[in-house]
């Protein structure tokens, strides 16, 4: 049979981890580089793991690992570390958007007929959920759970309004936060009101984690600031409440 149930004394140093990549929506739209997923291979062959890259078009990435503790830190480490891909301006980049989604190490765990590691293109959500848990011997219900709800097709048709104003999903339209027309009142004593708030200018980038570059990258200070004095001390005191 295609599975069969592991002894406890089989499964003391067996552990399943469940991998997938948050990357933004454009990356995901345009899909996981040929290179990248050789190196995903590589890494997990050398370190001695089974499972698979198992990739939803467009949806989700997720890489699905069995074999020891130490090969499943050895090639998190490896990938979080290494080389892995080069960004859009052609430099090496390391992966910063892997997220752990589950590390197991129960011994009731199901034996894969097929110990390899490969790629799964899955056409579905339920296709992807079966692919991942046949892949390491997991059980459906287990991986669905780390895999979280099913995750929304992304629009085939992107346009822009003029001057950017709103942005049209396939054919829908959505208002762009450049769009002052479009932005909605709220009567909350919190915000302020419209004729009595000041700009706070830019206010300081933040840098990217981990290290200490003066100029802002695609992770920290291009798209994210830190802006004192945002809220009074009274206004901090009824957000608390």
């Amino acid at each position: 049979c295609a599975f069969a149930e592991l002894s406890a004394a089989g499964m003391e140093s067996e552990a399943v981890a469940l991998f997938h990549l948050d990357w933004p929506v454009k990356c995901l739209h345009d899909g996981l580089p040929q290179a990248y997923a050789a190196r995903i291979d590589t890494f997990a062959r050398s370190c001695n793991l089974f499972g698979g890259l198992v990739i939803l078009p467009r949806r989700r990435i997720c890489i699905a690992l069995r074999g020891t503790n130490k090969s499943i830190d050895m090639w998190e480490q490896r990938i979080r570390t290494d080389q892995v891909d080069v960004n859009s301006k052609g430099r090496p980049c390391r992966e910063r958007m892997l997220v752990a989604l589950l590390r197991s190490s129960v011994v009731s765990l199901l034996v894969p007929s097929d110990d390899t590691f490969r790629r799964v293109d899955a056409s579905s959500w339920k296709s992807l959920v079966e692919a991942v848990a046949g892949r390491v011997g997991l059980s459906q219900e287990v991986t669905g759970g780390a895999l979280g709800p099913e995750v929304p097709e992304l629009p085939s048709s992107v346009k822009y309004a003029a001057n950017r104003t709103a942005v049209f999903l396939d054919g829908k339209r959505f208002p762009l936060c450049l769009n002052d027309n479009d932005a909605v009142a709220v009567d909350e004593p919190l915000l302020g009101a419209p004729s009595q708030q000041r700009p706070l200018g830019r206010g300081e980038v933040v840098p990217v984690v981990g290290e200490p570059a003066k100029r802002p990258g695609l992770f920290g200070g291009l798209f994210a600031r830190c802006i004192f004095g945002l809220l009074s001390a009274e206004e901090s005191e009824l957000l608390i409440k």
